[in-house]
């Protein structure tokens, strides 16, 4: 957009064909999706669906998910549609994004685009519009304007060997004999390199890198650190400009974009929503960036938030999470690498942030 290849409403057909009149799973009187047939979609999906994961482009993530939050039995019912097209990543039966977008625009969307919010694929489907509009594959395109310019040298889709000393050991809380558990109570197993000594799954080439991470097993997103991820984060909230050393990756406008909550723009006309979902953001007072999570006036506060307007978070696998606030005098930008699967439930950095905004707030009471 920055560069004026597409806008926020073009439809994505117009750059993808094969996503041009996309069919949708029908729903039963249950709620239950009906996989017996599918009907029509309202509206073309948009560039904006993409962004705030209204597209009803999902994910096969629900059986994976075994804590002890598990997802609802419609997600877990829909999912399985996925699980034969990430099958095929793991075998290497793709060699590009492409090819596995293509493939993706044949299977049915799980609501209509905005309907509903449904973490999912889109980000990886843009992730494929970022290799059509650059004529480079997305591998190359970040790491020409976005790591490389940042010095995010601990940043990629798989790990050296070099690197591998530095890898953190990742674990999964756990019940599932699966995953090492007993079956029957829930304890926190290793689970990469599962044995001291072995390789880790990200030592060599990702399967299929993508906007969203990792496509192969589920589990997959960028490799990178505390250290490297805030040189990202400080560039965007700065405006796109890095603070210290300087280097721009955005240009103003685009990095306040990608603060803007466009949840809340999906609001008629046509009516295109608002979206609902076990996390109704509009209801909620909650919105959505392409940074993440925007509460506003009315948010709640429980583990996920804190009900203080204009926060900005969001969340990633293992336990990995950000938080900014803007608006208390010295902005506050956390993180937290937990490194433990699955997602915990928000309460670790939530209370931290509270923390310090009470360590800040002593200090000004008796300055």
């Amino acid at each position: 957009m920055q560069e004026g290849h597409l806008t926020l409403d073009d439809e994505l057909s117009k750059h993808i064909p094969a996503f041009e009149n996309p069919k949708v799973l029908a729903e039963r009187s249950d709620g239950m999706p009906d996989f017996s047939r599918l009907v029509p979609s309202r509206r073309p999906i948009t560039i904006r669906h993409l962004l705030t994961h209204t597209s009803g482009i999902s994910c096969g993530l629900a059986p994976v998910l075994d804590g002890p939050r598990i997802r609802s039995a419609r997600e877990r019912a829909w999912a399985n549609i996925y699980t034969p097209l990430v099958d095929r990543v793991d075998r290497n039966e793709f060699k590009c994004l492409a090819d596995w977008v293509q493939e993706l625009a044949n299977v049915p969307l799980v609501s209509h685009p905005g309907q509903h919010y449904g973490y999912g694929y889109s980000y990886d489907v843009l992730g494929h519009l970022i290799e059509l509009k650059s004529g480079k594959q997305l591998e190359t395109y970040l790491r020409d304007h976005i790591l490389g310019p940042l010095g995010m040298s601990d940043t990629g889709f798989s790990l050296t060997t070099s690197k591998a000393r530095r890898l953190s050991v990742l674990y999964r809380y756990t019940k599932s004999s699966r995953w090492g558990g007993t079956g029957t109570n829930f304890r926190l197993v290793r689970v990469d390199p599962p044995k001291r000594g072995m390789k880790s799954r990200w030592l060599g080439r990702c399967c299929l890198p993508s906007a969203g991470g990792g496509l192969s097993s589920l589990e997959g997103g960028l490799l990178s650190t505390l250290d490297d991820y805030a040189k990202f984060l400080l560039a965007v909230i700065h405006g796109g400009q890095h603070p210290i050393s300087g280097v721009r990756i955005l240009s103003k406008a685009s990095a306040e974009l990608m603060m803007t909550d466009l949840i809340d723009q999906l609001r008629s006309p046509g009516g295109r929503g608002p979206p609902s979902s076990a996390r109704p953001y509009d209801s909620l007072g909650l919105g959505l960036s392409c940074i993440g999570e925007v509460q506003r006036r009315g948010a709640p506060k429980d583990q996920w938030f804190d009900g203080v307007e204009g926060v900005r978070q969001w969340g990633g696998a293992a336990s990995c999470a950000f938080k900014y606030d803007p608006n208390h005098g010295r902005p506050i930008l956390a993180m937290l690498m937990t490194q433990a699967l699955p997602q915990d439930d928000g309460a670790t950095i939530t209370h931290f942030v509270r923390g310090i905004r009470q360590v800040m707030q002593a200090e000004t009471e008796t300055a």
